[in-house]
Order: structure tokens, then sequence, then C-alpha cells
């Protein structure tokens, strides 16, 4: 049986939970880029005050986004896209200011995702420019991404 690690290599730490860490990846084949979530399922318990339950935390991500997962005995992990960057680091990567297209795209795709979350009552917790995630499409438009790396996703 393999494991996740016979299929990628971790490349980088992104972010730290109480249970559980988040890393870019590497396809060993492809060489392409993902993001795994690693949760330690008794830290999990613990910070939850709840059995960990593999179908409850698959609920949490918007299946769009989730490629594959592995379950061991003590970890579970959820490969998913990976972003190129979110909006704080496009913006201080940047010489120059965005462009008037661009940030109505931007905020044109925000209002759409917004428009969801209150359709679906939902509370956005930490809305910040790190938690905006951009990428590119093959004909070099913009996509965006509101993520929480623990909730559910939103896009446009």
């Amino acid at each position: 049986m393999s494991t996740i690690w016979d299929i990628y290599t971790k490349k980088e730490m992104i972010s730290v939970s109480p249970y559980s860490k988040i890393y870019k990846i590497e396809e060993k084949k492809t060489k392409d880029f993902f993001v795994v979530r690693e949760i330690n399922k008794e830290r999990y318990e613990f910070h939850f005050k709840i059995k960990f339950n593999q179908k409850d935390i698959l609920k949490q991500f918007d299946p769009e986004m989730i490629l594959q997962y592995y379950n061991n005995k003590d970890t579970f992990y959820i490969v998913m896209k990976f972003y190129i960057m979110n909006l704080e680091d496009y913006i201080k990567s940047r010489e120059e200011c965005l462009s008037t297209k661009e940030i109505h795209e931007i905020l044109n795709q925000l209002n759409k995702i917004f428009k969801k979350i209150k359709n679906e009552n939902q509370i956005i917790k930490d809305l910040k420019l790190s938690n905006i995630l951009i990428s590119w499409n093959k004909i070099n438009q913009i996509n965006v991404k509101l993520s929480k790396f623990g909730s559910k996703d939103y896009d446009s």
C-alpha cells in the first residue's frame, strides 16, 4: 500500500494550527505543485473535543479543491489544488500598482464570493489579503479564491 510520501515530496511549510500543518508539496512524477493539509487526529480530537470523523472533515472543504486524501493511524492528509500566491504577496511583488482592470476583476470576483457566503449564512472571521488566493488560467485571466485553510474555500 502506497503512502502520500511515495507520490509527493514536501517542499515548504505554509502554515501551522494546533492540530494541523499545511505544506506545499510536489508530485514526484509530474513535478506539479499541490497543497497538503496534514491533520493530527489526536490533536484534532483534543482541540475540538469531538471524535475524529473523516467525512465531517471532508465536508468542510470545497469538493472541487480536494484532489485526494490519505488516511493512516495517526494522521489524515488532504491533497488540494495549489494557488500560486495570495493577494498580499502579489501586491508586494509588483513594481507597479495593480491596473484598474485587475482591481476591477479581483473586486468583481470577491463580490460574487461574498454573495455566496451571505446566501449560505456564513461569517468571514479572518478576512485579509493573505487569505485571498490568486492564480491565472491558460489565457492569463486572474482567478480569485477566498480561503481560510480549515474551513470551506469560496471562489466566484
